[in-house]
């Protein structure tokens, strides 16, 4: 009873107080401020508050590795998040997921990378704020008020709090796994990890502009071709036809026209027509499309099946710049994600 007679009081002293703000938006956000101080001050007492609204609930875990920079653009973290009830909204732990009825098999879980920029394919200002202090290894648990649920970036502190949101106040608790400036240091990492265990003795080819500073990125490994077809390069404006496999490098199912394959894999759906797809070649691998449709396809799966012969069978790996990038696909595929194909050249259906 004293923790809720403590944030009635609060509540009331908020709206004597919003009633005096200059502005609709100081209104809104001083009314809820004075409701997180009241909640965090009966629930957390030793939470501290950053110069721009974010509660700092508790440090769950300090962590013993480097402090995170904010000079750099990428954390790795796993994190749950909920709203001030404890209701659980997303996580990456995918045994927590279970248990609050989140889990599907479409839905990749483990370690995400967070950009750290302005735009909606970078984190809320509120999450960047939350990583301030933290040192790599580091559990922090945060209040993200409204004001702070945006992707926009301000020169001033302040600006956040005169700006009113349609942003529901969040907690999250954040494990900072790693940091770093160029997140394509650890994907090439992942993906020659991948290769030496899956692919042996196959080097990196590039697919790409020297501008990007990449030097590897792609690898191609042909399993198999038939004698007659290996030295036979299909002509441009060819048709050909595939059966694919898309993993994770975990080897985790993303997509497949192979039926046993997504039954085993548990995503299989009914309105899905599992059967070798048509693939229209081209002299240059960028004009590479998919079905009578001409649907385009990302650029390493495009670099791969301009490499194969009739009838072969190969595997492909690379890192995110030839496949989905920093927007990913879906729930399955996480931005900044390498991604493996296996492919096989078969007659027409």
């Amino acid at each position: 009873m004293k923790k809720f007679h403590y944030i009635t009081a609060c509540l009331a002293a908020a709206a004597v107080s919003a009633g005096c703000a200059k502005t609709a938006e100081e209104a809104t956000n001083a009314s809820t401020k004075m409701y997180l101080d009241a909640w965090t001050g009966a629930n957390y007492p030793s939470a501290t508050v950053s110069s721009k609204g974010l509660y700092i609930l508790e440090d769950q875990v300090v962590g013993s590795g480097d402090q995170w920079n904010s000079d750099n653009g990428f954390a790795k973290v796993l994190f749950t998040e909920t709203d001030m009830e404890g209701k659980i909204y997303d996580t990456t732990d995918e045994d927590l997921a279970k248990i609050a009825g989140l889990y599907s098999n479409n839905v990749t879980f483990g370690p995400r990378i967070w950009l750290i920029s302005e735009g909606s394919y970078g984190v809320y200002a509120g999450l960047e704020d939350a990583l301030n202090g933290m040192r790599v290894g580091g559990t922090r648990k945060v209040l993200v008020p409204s004001w702070l649920m945006t992707y926009k970036r301000y020169s001033s502190d302040k600006d956040y709090y005169s700006k009113q949101s349609s942003a529901t106040n969040t907690i999250y608790t954040i494990s900072l796994l790693d940091q770093c400036s160029n997140v394509y240091d650890w994907e090439v990492e992942d993906v020659e990890a991948f290769v030496e265990e899956h692919m042996h003795g196959v080097d990196s080819t590039y697919y790409g502009g020297d501008e990007s500073g990449l030097k590897y990125g792609f690898y191609y490994d042909r399993v198999s071709v038939p004698e007659k077809w290996a030295d036979y390069e299909m002509p441009s404006d060819t048709v050909v036809y595939i059966n694919y496999t898309g993993r994770l490098l975990s080897g985790k199912v993303f997509d497949t026209t192979i039926a046993q394959t997504a039954k085993e894999h548990g995503i299989y759906s009914q309105s899905k027509d599992y059967s070798p797809v048509q693939i229209n070649i081209k002299e240059d691998y960028n004009n590479i499309t998919m079905t009578a449709s001409e649907s385009s396809l990302i650029t390493g799966f495009k670099a791969a099946l301009k490499m194969m012969h009739p009838y072969e069978h190969g595997n492909a790996a690379f890192i995110s710049t030839l496949g989905y990038g920093y927007s990913g696909s879906g729930s399955s595929i996480r931005p900044f994600t390498p991604i493996s194909f296996e492919i096989t050249l078969v007659d027409k259906p």
